[in-house]
């Protein structure tokens, strides 16, 4: 459990990362230098998130890897025109890169836990 400090430290960074992004959205490249990733996924951009006790970090389902924190990243699609081929993609992208879980609609999830079953990655529900 986070202190009342702590918590307030992460909302701080977190706050600080999201006035960045957007100052930085029109000319940001699509990869960052440092990892080849999506700019949005560099694990440099949001180590400060994790070293303030993130445990978790959501990630829209837009391509490409997370990095080192893959692993904590719970892959989402839960836009309700989702189709077949856009939930085998997440799912595929998910086992490749040792995504933490995938989070979609519920009638996904069947397809989803075919999908992933083996895979290591989890899946995640949302009502």
């Amino acid at each position: 459990m986070l202190s009342p400090g702590d918590l307030q430290r992460l909302v701080e960074i977190i706050t600080e990362e999201v006035m960045t992004a957007q100052r930085r959205a029109a000319s940001a490249p699509a990869q960052c230098s440092c990892h080849a990733v999506l700019y949005d996924c560099c694990p440099d951009r949001i180590r400060g998130v994790l070293d303030a006790g993130a445990s978790r970090i959501g990630l829209h389902a837009s391509g490409g890897a997370a990095g080192g924190v893959a692993g904590m990243i719970d892959h989402t699609l839960l836009k309700p025109d989702a189709t077949r081929q856009d939930i085998e993609i997440l799912c595929r992208e998910a086992a490749q890169f040792h995504f933490a879980t995938v989070c979609v609609n519920p009638g996904w999830v069947a397809l989803c836990a075919r999908l992933l079953r083996g895979s290591g990655v989890g899946r995640g529900l949302i009502e």
